[in-house]
């Protein structure tokens, strides 16, 4: 927000399965499984010629691949940094999170809830000071893989389509050079 100053609240919602609110992404996953049901999944290929597959009502889904630069150390960032308190918010209960700047947030545990309760993960014994988080680094690279993941993926190789066995081949050579120049 300090970035865009146009922006003065950012709102996000998570979903509830069944809420009214949230709709449209339950309706978006029954598609997807209908779909995905009858599929055989070897690779990231065959999902995505599956995503390619699926309408949501008459509108056929829009499919935006990430990149390696889309990909951040936050982890890092919130170990790091001090003053940055992040355990006080219970993340595994949010359905909504409403930010308007300052030291705080204002969250729900439903959807339903019609008070929030503000949460201030940058404070001190001193009280509310300003955190200055810096800009965390992208993730670079994927893990290697395995030899006997390799092994188990090439046992399949019989059952693959010739997209998913390029995948793999183009994916295990990439390997190969990684391990060379660790």
């Amino acid at each position: 927000m300090k970035a865009h100053p146009g922006i003065t609240t950012l709102s996000q919602k998570f979903q509830e399965p069944g809420h009214s609110q949230v709709q449209e992404v339950d309706t978006m996953h029954s598609s997807m499984d209908k779909t995905f049901k009858n599929m055989e999944l070897h690779s990231p290929l065959a999902v995505v010629k599956g995503l390619c597959n699926i309408t949501c009502g008459v509108k056929p889904f829009t499919i935006i691949q990430m990149r390696p630069d889309d990909f951040f150390d936050y982890k890092t960032i919130a170990k790091t940094t001090p003053g940055l308190h992040l355990n006080r918010i219970p993340y595994a209960s949010i359905k909504q999170v409403h930010i308007t700047g300052g030291h705080s947030a204002q969250i729900k545990l439903s959807h339903g809830e019609v008070n929030s309760q503000e949460v201030q993960p940058k404070t001190t014994r001193q009280g509310t000071e300003e955190v200055s988080i810096r800009r965390p680094k992208i993730l670079i690279g994927v893990k290697l893989i395995e030899k006997k993941k390799k092994n188990h993926i090439l046992s399949c190789f019989k059952h693959l389509e010739a997209p998913d066995k390029a995948y793999w081949r183009a994916l295990f050579a990439e390997n190969a050079k990684r391990a060379v120049g660790k």
